[in-house]
């Protein structure tokens, strides 16, 4: 509430304890629609709706914000305020009160509305009091009555109560219209890669089955195998993280120095030397185990000018483990940003792999930590049960 405008005033809206309980009762329902309401147009009906029932106020509006140029637009309003006023329209800045409550961020009372200056009453006319509460930044709620001096403390305290559970229900309709959005874009990409990625792949597995080399020729055919063979497991595991959502697909014990062994082998990493040390099981997904590792064996023989060893082991002092290379580690001032999307200082790198290693790991509920290792190069760890970390 802003200074000066607050005082025991004189209303019927909460006057007993019968009352008060029947308002909280109002305000506790109207709060669980609003957050099962998908669009803000909801949600507001829905608030308009409940100022009467809670607060016994029957001239209410939602207004939202609108950029562009700046606007107070009406989404929900009673009938009353039409019957009294007429259709709603947009109140551009400064041309109404309700700009006041939205910029400094308090609720403004009003105990005569005939005492607004002119020039920011818009529409506003005759007697009567009103209440204007911020929705964040998000617009406002604007509740009044034909009676002056008609708007008490408890009123106010229910109003602004009904006004901050509005804007957190519309802070929710919002996210969930940004993850319907993302999903759809999802959706989309997932169809181009099945289309556009996969179909290319299929077409060259497809003629490789024709092919009849020289047995000089046969160390390229084997690469090239490999490499479609590869292509069809990553283009699996993209299309898996985006139709199954964040979580992995069947999880069960693997030895991880088994599955990184299975992938060394199976892409003959001639470049690379491997050592696994220690014995580390872990609850996974193997074929998207195998895609990390995939990732970061290439990942390091790619970076390395010669021959390179690889080590994959148990971390110290935690649950997890570890990938670290002996090549020329992360060339980056903030490790942890090589897992993003495209980030990468090779001009011939995608930037995916390491993001896909993140996605991969996050996908099981793993933590992942690029740091570098002891000899110098880079070290990328999985902490397997970051909820257990301080």
């Amino acid at each position: 509430m802003s200074e000066g405008t607050r005082g025991r005033l004189r209303g019927p809206t909460v006057g007993g304890d019968g009352d008060r309980a029947a308002s909280l009762r109002h305000l506790h329902a109207a709060t669980r629609r609003m957050m099962n309401a998908e669009s803000a147009t909801a949600v507001a009906r829905v608030a308009a709706e409940a100022a009467e029932a809670v607060l016994g106020l029957d001239l209410n509006s939602i207004r939202l914000y609108e950029s562009g140029p700046p606007r107070l637009v009406p989404v929900a309003y009673a009938d009353a305020v039409v019957d009294v006023a007429g259709e709603r329209t947009p109140y551009r800045r400064g041309e109404s009160v309700h700009w006041e409550a939205l910029d400094a961020g308090e609720s403004r009372l009003y105990r005569r509305v005939s005492e607004i200056p002119e020039e920011r009453a818009a529409d506003l006319s005759g007697e009567g009091s009103m209440l204007v509460c911020p929705l964040g930044d998000r617009g406002v709620l604007a509740l009044g009555t034909l009676a002056a001096d008609a708007i008490d403390d408890e009123a106010v305290a229910l109003a602004e109560v009904l006004a901050a559970n509005t804007e957190a229900a519309l802070e929710r309709a919002e996210r969930e219209r940004q993850l319907e959005r993302k999903s759809e874009r999802l959706d989309r990409f997932a169809g181009v890669v099945a289309h556009e990625f996969r179909n290319p792949v299929t077409i060259a597995a497809g003629h490789l089955e024709y092919v009849d080399g020289a047995a000089d020729d046969e160390p390229h055919l084997s690469a090239t195998r490999r490499a479609v063979s590869r292509m069809d497991r990553l283009i699996d595991s993209l299309l898996d993280m985006v139709r199954e959502g964040s979580a992995a697909g069947t999880t069960e014990p693997v030895a991880v120095d088994a599955a990184v062994r299975e992938v060394y082998e199976a892409e003959a990493v001639t470049a690379a030397a491997l050592r696994c040390p220690d014995r580390v099981t872990v609850e996974a997904d193997l074929d998207r185990l195998r895609t990390i590792f995939e990732n970061l064996l290439g990942n390091a023989v790619a970076h390395a000018d010669e021959g390179v060893t690889i080590t994959v082991g148990a971390l110290d002092d935690r649950a997890g483990f570890y990938v670290a290379d002996d090549g020329p580690g992360f060339d980056a001032a903030d490790p942890d940003r090589l897992f993003e999307y495209g980030a990468t200082a090779d001009a011939e790198a995608t930037g995916l792999g390491l993001a896909i290693v993140r996605d991969v790991a996050e996908a099981h509920g793993w933590r992942v930590r690029a740091t570098t290792a002891d000899g110098g190069g880079a070290r990328v760890e999985f902490h397997t049960a970051p909820e257990r970390e301080e």
